[in-house]
């Protein structure tokens, strides 16, 4: 054992010739010649420390950054370290309080199966065998450091590290150095409490050892009699790290990863498991974030970093920032493979817990541990960072801790100084494709695999990269690497977006780039000083913002229709990052105050209309982010903002969710009898589909309505009408599994709270600052008379329809599921029509032609489709739009039918906005039209119902809105800027063609024999256009009185009364009885995770414009091109240019008027 030893030091003493030429090599070669396997003598022990003291001497700190005649000093002494500022402040560090947690969190570790603890032997005794001399000689260095403060300074880099050494020795970082030495708390208690052997106890011969201060002799331990778990080293260079990395986030990646470097050196040394230096990292995390959480550490944290960081400049003679930078080439720190190294030491491959896992939950206040790093970030937002860069789970000794990436969080937004900012690149966290390795709640959760390990200029981490790569095969995908912009389409210059090419793991490291770019744009806009103009301000930052858009765009776009758990998990990790950037630009003052230059100076008069409504629009946006607000409400609005956009997407993930999670199999046609032949033909395909016999039921609008429509099984229609209305709630079949019930309460609290802090007495104040409608009491008024016209005449329409239930069926009484089925027979039984009789006169190529060729009639516009175009889905079509002069006016994707993994619905998007470049050139707008419709079966075409042309229809004009722009200023061409209550005005307008007689004759046309629509059946369906409208506009007016009011009405002491709401908006305007159990607002995606909180009164308030709009077209013929144009000049290219009140006046002559309305609903109110 002697020998071995022995050999083992001289080994290491002429392993490195620099060190060797500095230490007299004859006592180190005495002793290798004078030892024996059975030497045992008081001489062989002198001569032994003799050698050991040299080697201490000279291998204390990395070689690659420091000088050993400083590391010579390792011990704090009275000058280094202001022991007596930190006596007289009276704080309790509170020791033993902290030991005692420290245990309870690790408590997990007494029950670790036999698994677990074999692999975590196996382990160690892999690395410490396949060490070689670098890496033992950095372990030993590690090892024997008692002022861990000396070794952190490596991570500092070169220049930055020098002058930290200078000031340490001369006592100018007095506080920093008593603060954080003494909030290191001992893991003595612990090691005791679990007293579990050290690994060279245990595999004894087999271990190399390493000269330590633990080593053992002839088997026998004569220091290391102490447990292993948790690692006391560890324990103590990770929280030093942790605390200089909060002072010094300039280096803040490379401290954290330099503290995690001890703990893989007490592996090396064979003196500690993986796990052993997993939990003390856990631990460290736990008190600095317990210290930093108190006001009163604060406090002298706060005096001790400003001391710190004053000394440091004054040393380095400029700013931290700049001393602090470094290359690859002469910082290993910075060296990417210095992270991969990293993060590999977070799992070290130890078996993964089998069966589902915890959603990760952050300790509460954890988030402080990156307040430091990133303190442009709301708590909020932190926790959203950790949330999105972690995951659950793991092994049992672990099972109830979370594990978080401090590091990961820290990289992802690129707060961290030189170098950093790219650092997500190499670990695209949370990705399912990621195996969730087992870890202990240190820095990163899970490990990519590496299956080209990359270039190294460092060769002392080679060989640990190569244990990495040789041990690395079960994860399952490649790192994102250096060279990842060349490859990733997202970051590729594109016209369309490359959607076949786009993969989940593109989508983090595109937008942070984009995110990258764009604050470098706003920094460099507003150091360009007055006088401001729109060339110098406005215009490069509409080209940043317009390539963060391009890049976004695909990705949200796909994650609605082609959703999958790795893209919905990349996108999920995007959402903070851009409501914190959306924050931090709304709150930037120099930028506010560089437009507020702009506006009140001579360049604004250059300013065309568009150009100032474009900046005028800015400055009210900076007011709604909260500009003028003091710095702690600045703090609260960024973390409200940031749990929205958070809750938003979990409130609309669960509704997606339950919606997919129900379906029912029917193996029975009779149970389906009165179903057309067209829904039993989709159920049919869809059950073939999944491989299974018979007719599959989902709760898909194009399964569900059918069902409710047709089907003469009452049953049927009761469980899917149960399960629909009760999606994402506490009641029905999936009750409480995916209940957005807490989502929503939480989303109006906050919304609440953000109103009230810029100064709005209630969210529905601040929704309407941007909207047509001046105040509240304007929106009740308008939705209050509408009800009182139009519920006499729904209560009229309900008791017809009771009164034919009960005559012509024997019904007695209507329960909701009866409702549509009994109105589908009464609507036949008046007008001899229905839905499906339509049906085969509307097949797509009709339909889709006819719309064309109103537009054409109206607008002199010409589709023509291009099939060159990439797209995700082989159904998905391409079209560009060209004027009489056959100039290119916009483009889009039409995408017409219901898929597995696409969200229902139907919706108009735009994929590229109109601008003008700098360059001059004029990008031209692309739109996405979405909808939800059945797709061809059994040989026939895709036929419509009259409402989908209708729905059709609607989103056209939203894309007209968007493509026919003329306005060539971003933020305010096309949809953009436009106000959310007019903006349904093109979309509602168009509608009104699918009953004009002279557009239907070519909208429709049998898809047998191409025969239009009969006179008879046209007639019975104009006939029956009216049936029931007012009931329609009072459900309508259900949904618009329930949003509104809940967002007026709130008040913080009584919480969201949620269905205490519903049910008083009910008995004011509801006919139609609704059970209790019936929980619609829990999947009332317009208002709770879209655009139209307090604001979907916007759809009636928008009816009433689009009926006045195309009254005109009735008094002057619906083709007349002169009106058309008309509307074209003054509502469609117009986009958010001008008030919309104003452009309505332009092209109807007055201001809108409810009569119009009223009379295409037939209400007579």
């Amino acid at each position: 054992m002697k020998r071995q030893l022995s050999l083992l030091a001289v080994a290491l003493l002429l392993a490195q010739p620099v060190l060797a030429k500095d230490i007299p090599l004859n006592r180190a070669a005495a002793l290798a010649n004078s030892v024996t396997p059975a030497a045992s003598s008081q001489a062989y022990d002198d001569l032994e420390q003799q050698a050991l003291a040299q080697l201490r001497h000279a291998l204390q700190g990395n070689a690659a950054t420091l000088t050993r005649d400083r590391l010579a000093h390792t011990k704090q002494n009275q000058t280094q370290a202001d022991t007596a500022w930190l006596k007289a402040s009276g704080y309790d560090f509170q020791t033993r309080a902290n030991q005692q947690a420290g245990i309870a969190l690790l408590s997990a570790f007494s029950t670790l199966p036999e698994t677990v603890v074999k692999q975590n032997l196996a382990t160690v005794t892999a690395i410490n065998r396949d060490a070689v001399q670098t890496t033992r000689r950095q372990a030993l260095a590690d090892a024997e450091g008692i002022s861990y403060l000396y070794f952190l300074s490596d991570a500092l880099g070169p220049r930055l590290g020098k002058a930290f050494l200078t000031a340490y020795d001369q006592g100018a970082l007095g506080k920093a150095a008593a603060l954080i030495k003494a909030s290191e708390v001992s893991t003595g208690e612990a090691k005791k409490h679990f007293n579990n052997p050290r690994p060279f106890l245990v595999q004894g011969n087999t271990i190399h050892l390493v000269p330590d201060d633990v080593v053992v002799k002839d088997n026998q331990p004569y220091t290391a009699d102490g447990g292993s778990f948790p690692s006391g080293h560890t324990n103590t260079g990770y929280t030093d790290a942790l605390l200089l990395a909060a002072m010094i986030p300039e280096r803040y990646d490379a401290l954290v990863a330099r503290g995690a470097r001890y703990g893989y050196s007490r592996i090396v040394l064979g003196v500690h498991y993986p796990l052993d230096v997993i939990g003390s990292r856990m631990v460290a995390e736990r008190n600095v974030a317990h210290y930093l959480n108190d006001p009163h550490y604060r406090v002298l944290f706060n005096e001790a970093r400003d001391q710190l960081r004053a000394a440091l400049a004054k040393a380095c003679g400029t700013s931290l920032a700049e001393c602090a930078k470094s290359s690859v080439k002469d910082d290993p720190w910075r060296d990417p493979a210095m992270r991969d190294f990293s993060r590999f030491t977070m799992t070290y491959d130890l078996p993964q817990q089998k069966g589902p896992q915890p959603r990760l939950q952050v300790p509460e206040g954890a988030e402080v541990l990156l307040e430091d790093a990133l303190p442009h970030l709301s708590a909020a937002q932190r926790r959203a960072l950790m949330v999105n860069t972690g995951a659950a789970g793991g092994l049992p000794a672990i099972r109830r801790h979370p594990r978080t990436a401090i590091l990961a969080a820290a990289e992802s937004v690129g707060g961290l100084g030189d170098g950093a900012k790219k650092a997500l690149m190499w670990f695209p966290a949370r990705c399912t494709a990621c195996r969730a390795f087992p870890a202990t709640g240190g820095l990163i959760a899970a490990i990519p695999r590496l299956t080209h390990r990359p270039s190294l200029k460092f060769p002392q981490l080679s060989p640990i990269l190569d244990l990495m790569h040789k041990r690395r095969t079960r994860a399952s995908f490649t790192l994102f690497n250096r060279t990842a912009h060349m490859t990733n389409p997202l970051l590729t210059p594109f016209s369309l977006p490359p959607f076949s090419a786009i993969k989940p793991e593109h989508v983090v490291p595109a937008v942070t780039k984009a995110l990258e770019d764009c604050r470098a744009a706003v920094e460099s806009a507003v150091a360009h000083g007055a006088p401001y103009s729109w060339e110098n301000l406005c215009q490069p930052l509409a080209e940043v913002d317009d390539v963060l858009g391009r890049i976004f765009s695909p990705v949200s776009h796909l994650n609605s229709v082609k959703n999958s758990p790795e893209l919905r998990e990349a996108y999920e990790q995007t959402l903070p990052l851009l409501s914190e950037y959306s924050t931090w630009v709304g709150q930037h003052e120099g930028l506010y105050k560089a437009y507020r230059d702009l506006r009140d100076g001579d360049n604004y008069a250059t300013l065309n209309t568009a150009q100032k409504k474009a900046v005028d629009n800015a400055l009210r946006d900076f007011e709604l982010s909260g500009i003028g607000l003091p710095p702690e409400a600045q703090k609260r609005y960024g973390e409200i903002a940031a749990r929205l956009s958070e809750l938003g997407n979990q409130y609309s993930n669960n509704v997606l969710d339950a919606t997919m999670g129900w379906n029912k199999l029917v193996t029975d046609v009779a149970d389906l009898a009165g179903m057309p032949e067209s829904a039993l033909a989709a159920a049919q395909a869809q059950a073939q589909a999944k491989e299974q016999e018979g007719y599959l039921l989902t709760l898909d609008i194009p399964s569900y309505l059918p069902v409710m429509t047709y089907c003469d099984n009452q049953a049927l229609r009761e469980e899917m009408y149960r399960a629909y209305s009760t999606r994402a709630s506490d009641q029905g079949p999936n009750a409480g599994k995916w209940d957005n019930s807490p989502v929503m309460a939480e989303i109006l609290a906050l919304r609440h709270e953000l109103a009230q802090l810029l100064g709005f007495d209630s969210y529905a104040y601040k929704s309407l600052a941007t909207k047509m409608a001046k105040d509240p009491q304007q929106v009740l008024d308008f939705l209050t008379d509408l009800a009182k016209r139009a519920r006499p005449q729904g209560e009229k329409e309900l008791a017809q329809l009771r009164a034919f239930a009960k005559a012509e069926f024997g019904v007695d009484e209507l329960q909701p599921w009866d409702i549509a089925y009994y109105s589908e027979k009464q609507k036949q039984h008046l007008y001899s029509i229905s839905d499906e009789q339509l049906r085969p006169y509307f097949p797509e190529n009709k339909a889709v032609s006819g719309l064309f060729e109103v537009v054409k009639r109206i607008y002199g516009i010409t589709a023509k489709e291009r099939t060159d175009v990439d797209v995700w889905h082989p159904e998905v079509r391409f079209f560009e739009l060209y004027d009489e002069h056959n100039e290119l006016r916009g483009s889009f994707y039409l995408d017409l039918y219901a898929r597995e993994h696409k969200r229902g619905g139907a919706w108009m998007d735009d994929c590229v906005g109109q601008m003008r470049k700098l360059d001059g050139s004029l990008q031209k707008p692309v739109a996405y039209l979405t909808c939800n419709f059945n797709r061809p079966v059994n040989g026939k075409p895709a036929l419509f119902t009259h409402d989908e042309v209708i729905t059709l229809f609607h989103e056209f004009g939203h894309g007209l809105h968007h493509m026919l722009t003329r306005i060539d200023t971003a933020g305010v061409s096309g949809i953009s800027g436009v106000p959310w209550d007019a903006v349904e005005l093109p979309s509602q307008f168009m509608e009104n063609w699918c009953w004009e007689p002279e557009a239907l004759a070519f909208i429709s046309g049998h898809y047998e024999t191409g025969e239009p629509l009969p006179q008879e059946l046209l007639e019975k369906m104009l006939a029956a256009k009216n049936y029931q409208a007012a009931m329609f506009i009072l459900r309508q007016l259900e949904f618009g009185l329930f949003d509104f009011r809940l967002h007026a009405e709130y008040k913080p002491e009584q919480g969201a009364k949620i269905l205490e709401t519903l049910a008083e908006i009910k008995k004011q305007v509801a006919v139609v009885p609704g059970p209790t159990w019936g929980r619609f607002p829990h999947a009332f995606s317009h208002i709770f995770a879209g655009g139209y909180a307090a604001g979907y009164y916007s759809y009636l308030w928008a009816d009433v414009l689009a009926a006045d709009a195309f009254s005109r077209f009735e008094e002057e013929g619906i083709f007349n091109r002169e009106t058309g144009q008309s509307f074209l000049d003054n509502i469609l290219s117009r986009g958010g240019s001008e008030e919309p009140m104003e452009l309505f006046k332009r092209f109807r002559g007055r201001e809108p008027q409810l009569d119009a309305m009223l009379k295409h609903y037939g209400i007579k109110g």
